[in-house]
């Protein structure tokens, strides 16, 4: 049982945007430390507490690493141990944990993105065939699959972001070009051939506006997310001969998010199963993993399926194998999970449908917060 001063300083901790609930849940936190009767857990909230200020770090690092003495196992608190050594220039032991923790633990996708962050602004040469030689000998493989593909994802949305100022120019051009071709047409002989003129503008405009949004900058609100009611919602979203089939898990199933971008997250991955299958079966399940750690909504088609070598391309922004398909609903429903700390995995193969899960942490899991760069967790559990 906790003792009553841990559980009163994690409902302080809860509040930690007001410096005096923040100050009060360290004071009953280092209290605990003070008399020994401090869980790895209350070292683990205390040193979240203390890296919210850069003057606490020195502070979060000794306490994660006390309370990793007890648990060595926390993912979560390995990862922000690795925060805080590399806010206080110890990148070698940040690197160092951060691959640890991989190797430990491949499905604590933060701890690649933080890796891979850290490979593309930080690591000469030598630093970084060392950190591939390291993951490299993990005997199963995940972690440099992992690291390969957090390192592509991180390259990419840089590429993106940098196209982002500039292209809203241009897309307010397309828009202007295309509001005029639609004026001239009503009033034109050449009406035919510049009707068409506008419908190709206002794709053009429309797939550059879906572009933008899968490469903006994802600032989103957390909350528990119910996923059998966001699913429910979606099912709504559909005519009534198309809508998906609902298989869902009794009673809630929270994960931690932003309920409107999940919203928009699971409509585009059942929209995308529609389009795969018109006329066929499309269903949308969910699930709680057994640890409770973790949180999953599955949509399933009984379409053609996904060739082996499409399947990571899928994810790409502007990438498709549809006639009439944008390619960018996948692309912003990946970015959404990774934002919330999710994974979307895909299971097809071709002639036999697919199966696209949304992984998601769990409403009970630490809530993610973004240190500088690099990202950590907030301990509220």
């Amino acid at each position: 049982m906790n003792d009553p001063r841990f559980e009163q300083a994690l409902l302080l901790a809860a509040q930690r945007a007001d410096p005096s609930s923040r100050a009060r849940a360290i004071e009953l936190l280092e209290a605990l430390v003070a008399q020994g009767a401090a869980s790895p857990r209350a070292r683990f909230l205390l040193a979240s507490l203390h890296d919210d200020h850069p003057d606490g770090y020195a502070r979060a690092i000794t306490h994660y690493r006390d309370g990793l003495e007890g648990d060595p196992n926390d993912s979560a608190a390995r990862n922000n141990l690795a925060v805080a050594l590399m806010a206080t220039g110890r990148q070698e032991e940040a690197v160092s944990e951060l691959a640890a923790v991989l190797v430990d633990d491949p499905g604590y996708g933060l701890a690649a993105q933080n890796l891979a962050r850290l490979c593309l602004e930080h690591l000469d040469e030598h630093a970084l065939a060392s950190l591939l030689q390291r993951v490299a000998e993990d005997r199963r493989g995940d972690a440099l699959v992992r690291l390969l593909h957090a390192v592509a994802d991180a390259g990419r949305q840089e590429a993106f972001a940098s196209t982002y100022g500039a292209g809203h120019a241009l897309k307010n051009l397309i828009g202007l070009a295309g509001s005029r071709a639609r004026d001239l047409s009503r009033r034109s002989p050449e009406e035919a051939e510049l009707r068409e003129l506008t419908l190709s503008l206002e794709k053009v405009y429309s797939d550059w506006a879906a572009f933008l949004k899968s490469a903006r900058s994802v600032t989103q609100r957390r909350e528990a997310c119910d996923l059998n009611a966001l699913a429910a919602e979606v099912e709504q979203a559909f005519p009534e001969p198309e809508r998906p089939r609902l298989a869902l898990t009794e009673g809630p199933v929270l994960a931690l998010g932003d309920p409107a971008a999940l919203r928009e997250a699971i409509l585009n991955l059942a929209r995308n199963a529609r389009e795969a299958s018109p006329q066929g079966v499309v269903e949308i399940g969910t699930a709680t993993d057994a640890k409770g750690a973790w949180v999953r909504l599955s949509v399933t088609d009984d379409g053609p399926g996904i060739a082996p070598e499409n399947q990571r391309r899928i994810f790409a922004p502007g990438y498709t194998t549809k006639s009439q398909g944008s390619g960018f609903g996948l692309a912003i429903a990946e970015r959404i999970a990774r934002t919330d700390g999710g994974r979307i995995e895909v299971q097809s193969a071709v002639g036999s449908g697919a199966k696209f899960s949304l992984i998601l942490p769990a409403a009970t899991a630490p809530v993610p917060r973004l240190a500088p760069r690099l990202g950590a967790e907030e301990y509220t559990r």
